[in-house]
């Protein structure tokens, strides 16, 4: 099973963001005990470095964001996903490249804090990090 992160997701994890450090914590923890493997994307490396770093020194979010890839398979955004995210129903351009970026990539969910967003998303389901961890309570 394949799990894109939104970058909001990362943000929460990275910078301890209350109230959804937990969640994004959460699915981490979640991801060392299940068989899934997560994804994301260059684009949303970049914007998780530029955002990170207007709060913490660069060496510190550079180390952070280096240990990170040791866990996330970091996928580019091809002309391909680009294109489709032209002709798609998003009002978001971001959003429709994450979208199909992750779709290229073959992700069965994308998780995110704004699934509102993702509302005309389909072949994949677009849940939240709290969401997603429910699916493996038993």
């Amino acid at each position: 099973m394949k799990v894109f992160l939104d970058s909001d997701i990362i943000l929460d994890f990275l910078l301890k963001r209350e109230p959804f450090f937990i969640e994004a914590l959460q699915l981490f923890i979640l991801k060392e005990k299940e068989d899934f493997k997560l994804y994301t994307s260059a684009i949303i490396i970049s914007n998780v470095y530029y955002i990170s770093s207007k709060q913490f020194p660069k060496p510190l979010i550079k180390q952070k964001i280096k240990e990170l890839a040791s866990i996330i398979q970091i996928v580019d955004s091809t002309r391909q996903s680009i294109y489709q995210s032209f002709e798609s129903d998003f009002s978001d351009f971001e959003d429709a490249i994450q979208y199909h970026t992750a779709l290229e990539s073959k992700c069965t969910f994308f998780i995110t804090r704004n699934t509102k967003d993702y509302k005309k998303a389909k072949n994949m389901r677009v849940l939240t990090a709290a969401q997603f961890c429910k699916l493996f309570v038993k």
